[in-house]
């Protein structure tokens, strides 16, 4: 009866705010170690375990089983080299509510999984480093500033692909 009629209703405001910002920006913890897919030879010392790597998409190659069902190569480097690349077999292709695509080059992504053991291509001599996806939940789009401060890196510090290297070598020589 005294709250219909608005009686005894203490007339106290309570006012919410924001909790403090800590005084040193948060470093980004992961439940796994964090590598840089652009990072071959630090990758290596991860095959076998449980790892996020973190990279920008160089290429995407299709390519089809005997039966047809395509399958994917996400690769984070020129594949003529040693690289880190991702492969999304036919029974997860078909989960991701858009299919990876000439779009995604360029693209920051953050994968968890299983570093697997390296394929050699015996004639051409490179190595692939690769995780294999098992789930699509594994694969994660992220903003660039998003996969710099996970790598804990500056904005731009990122290091060049080796063709954009191997692109400005020659365009220096031909200067000359």
């Amino acid at each position: 009866e005294d709250f219909i009629q608005g009686r005894h209703v203490p007339q106290h405001f309570i006012v919410i705010s924001g909790l403090p910002k800590p005084a040193k920006p948060v470093r980004y913890v992961s439940q796994y170690p964090i590598l840089d897919a652009s990072d071959y030879s630090n990758c290596l010392k991860y095959i076998g375990d449980k790892v996020e790597v973190i990279g920008k998409i160089y290429s995407i190659k299709k390519e089809e089983m005997i039966n047809g069902d395509p399958y994917l190569f996400v690769n984070f480097g020129e594949w003529r080299r040693d690289i880190v690349k991702i492969i999304i077999w036919p029974n997860e292709l078909k989960k991701f509510k858009s299919m990876p695509d000439q779009t995604w080059i360029g693209k920051w992504i953050s994968v968890t999984g299983l570093m697997e053991l390296p394929f050699s291509h015996p004639r051409n001599r490179y190595t692939h480093l690769f995780i294999n996806l098992s789930d699509s939940l594994q694969l994660h789009i992220i903003p660039e500033d998003e996969a710099l401060y996970r790598l804990q890196k500056e904005e731009g510090s990122h290091p060049p692909l080796p063709n954009a290297a191997l692109l400005e070598r020659f365009s220096n020589n031909t200067k000359t």
